[in-house]
């Protein structure tokens, strides 16, 4: 939700704002239609089955990750100090955090409970998890790497129809705050497939604007 909500209000910007390639009152009704349009879709969905299972873990009627988030990270920390550079390498997150929770719930007992009823596999969040797996060297290219896509994106001279398709890009780091993007296939391949496709439509562009 935070990355498309970026994304489309990086994509209003600079296509409205600054290129003026999107008219304003054509953004005010496209903003005043998304809204109304999932506040019908919410409603709808509030009353059948498939809503409920999304609304019962907020008001905390049955388990999910979300509240056990601040667990993970917690059990996730002790594993960043002591391998800072480093980290705990590929494959041993799920070990690792197993000897971490144990020595933090001995210490305090009232997490025991939380420590084993939360998932283990990864840290719920991109920037946490590379830490913890691959140090400090990877955690700062894959800031780079996203700083570089994103300044890319808000000077991209591509036109306004290919733009639309890769202005999502730059929401997949804020959403990797909450979540382990690059831990998902599904996810990270059509990361991979849509970075590419923006780079090269993008040195073609400036290829074809040197040439002329």
């Amino acid at each position: 939700m935070l990355g498309g909500l970026f994304s489309s209000t990086t994509a209003l910007i600079v296509l409205g704002v600054i290129r003026k390639e999107l008219p304003f009152t054509k953004i005010i009704l496209f903003t005043i239609g998304i809204f109304t349009f999932l506040l019908f879709v919410g409603i709808g969905l509030s009353f059948t089955q498939a809503g409920q299972k999304i609304t019962d873990p907020l008001f905390g009627k049955e388990k999910h990750t979300d509240a056990g988030r601040a667990f993970i990270w917690d059990s996730t920390f002790p594993l960043i100090e002591k391998n800072p550079f480093t980290g705990v390498g590929p494959g041993n997150y799920n070990r690792e955090i197993g000897k971490s929770r144990i020595e933090h719930s001995e210490e305090y007992r009232e997490l025991y409970y939380f420590y084993e009823t939360t998932q283990r596999g990864h840290a719920h969040n991109d920037y946490f998890h590379l830490l913890a797996v691959f140090g400090i060297p990877s955690f700062l290219l894959f800031l780079l790497l996203g700083t570089e896509l994103y300044r890319r994106l808000i000077t991209t001279k591509l036109s306004y129809e290919h733009s639309l398709y890769f202005f999502g890009l730059s929401g997949f780091f804020i959403s990797g705050l909450f979540q382990c993007y690059f831990q998902d296939d599904e996810v990270v391949i059509l990361f991979w497939i849509l970075c590419g496709l923006f780079l090269r439509l993008s040195k073609n562009q400036s290829d074809f604007v040197e040439v002329a």
